[in-house]
């Protein structure tokens, strides 16, 4: 058999806002709405004694394993329906004759989240509700026409995969794997920015420091369900990000235009994060999928009609357990453009030819962690109980590749 796991997903809303203009001062008021619908299924088709299937997407009605009484045999039939509301208010003052900039906001969420597992078994209904503040506060000096100061205070919310709302079941026998969750917490994030721009008639750069503190941080991860991967989140406790932007550009001349930019990154757990009945000894552990330094370099040139683009880019190593005792290694990728851009003719505008050619050293190498574990060894936790450990899983990189692309306008 192979497993089908498919999800069909449908979203809408829309923003509403009144502004009231009085001289310096801008008063800002609007209600935002999102309606979410996500139905998830998991059914089996048959898999022929040479591999193949005769149903590869898990679409339509033919193909899947039945049970006696005709119907398709589901280990998963989850539809969840995600509604959110928000009320904001902000102000924003212009002083200075335009050089000062202060704008200050609130904004509260309501996110409501109501679900129904149709898979027989003792879950049926499920549902959880959250209403969170969100606070902000943004100011920007320009110093000169070229100089510029800035100063952002923001906070932000993210919700848990909804998966984590249901049981999980074993299609072999029935039990639960997993039982779902009623009292799942929202990440909330705090966040700093301070930094300075310039802008000048050859050079643009800015340099940012940033902190930015979480509680119930969600790590994005997979779970293998009956063969299946599918999205979930782990609740890794809390977290401070702390670190450096730098952003330095050269404004095309004599047709080129060179471009570099790097990240220094200090993240880290605040806590020990609980495993079973113990506490596994994180506190203070670099967080998963955290590279301490990225950088890239780039190079552009554009003459209207010949154009082209060279990148290197570095990404540092990154641990892929929350203990820290696995990780991948750094890697340094390259990238190049090259193309040729025509002049218009007859009914074709600017029609081109271009080549792209990825990861052209043909690096091998791992580009991310897809399910970070708490730990890859067994591990003696806080209060002297050995807690098992799991290998993570890992995203694998592209080898070199090339493309060619025509593109016309009429």
């Amino acid at each position: 058999m192979r497993a089908n796991y498919t999800q069909r997903s449908t979203r809408s809303g829309f923003t509403s806002e009144l502004a009231w203009k009085q001289g310096w001062n801008e008063l800002v008021l609007g209600y935002w709405f999102d309606y979410g619908d996500d139905h998830e299924v998991q059914t089996f088709s048959p898999v022929s004694e040479y591999g193949s299937s005769a149903n590869i997407w898990g679409n339509g009605t033919r193909n899947f394993v039945r049970l006696n009484d005709g119907h398709v045999y589901y280990a998963g039939d989850n539809h969840t329906i995600s509604i959110a509301n928000a009320l904001f208010i902000g102000d924003r003052m212009n002083l200075l004759s335009d050089r000062l900039l202060i704008e200050f906001g609130f904004k509260e969420v309501m996110f409501n989240r109501t679900g129904t597992n149709a898979v027989p078994g003792p879950q049926y209904h499920v549902g959880t509700n959250s209403a969170v503040p969100l606070p902000r506060l943004g100011v920007r000096f320009q110093i000169s026409p070229e100089h510029q100061l800035f100063l952002n205070a923001t906070t932000n919310f993210r919700a848990s995969s909804f998966t984590a709302l249901y049981n999980v079941y074993d299609p072999t026998s029935g039990q639960t794997n997993t039982t779902g969750a009623n009292n799942l917490r929202n990440e909330y994030s705090i966040s700093e920015e301070l930094g300075y721009r310039y802008t000048g008639p050859l050079v643009t750069g800015s340099l940012t420091f940033f902190n930015y503190n979480f509680t119930n941080r969600q790590v994005q991860t997979q779970i293998i369900v009956n063969n299946a991967p599918i999205s979930s989140t782990i609740n890794a406790g809390g977290q401070t990000s702390r670190g450096l932007d730098v952003e330095l550009g050269l404004k095309p001349w004599h047709h080129w235009a060179p471009y570099l930019s790097g990240e220094y990154l200090h993240a880290t757990i605040d806590n020990d994060i609980a495993s079973n009945g113990d506490l596994l000894p994180t506190r203070g552990k670099i967080a998963v999928r955290s590279p301490s330094l990225q950088a890239a370099a780039g190079l552009t040139y554009d003459d209207g009609h010949l154009f082209g683009f060279a990148s290197v880019n570095y990404t540092g190593r990154q641990y892929a357990t929350f203990l820290n005792d696995e990780r991948i290694s750094d890697h340094t990728t390259g990238n190049l453009a090259l193309g040729y851009r025509f002049s218009d003719t007859h009914h074709l505008k600017a029609p081109s030819l271009r080549l792209n050619f990825i990861n052209i050293t043909n690096e091998h190498y791992l580009s991310g962690v897809a399910n970070p574990t708490l730990s890859a060894r067994d591990t003696v936790g806080r209060y002297g109980t050995t807690l098992s450990g799991s290998a993570p899983s890992y995203y694998i990189g592209g080898g070199f590749s090339a493309l060619a692309t025509a593109t016309a306008g009429f």
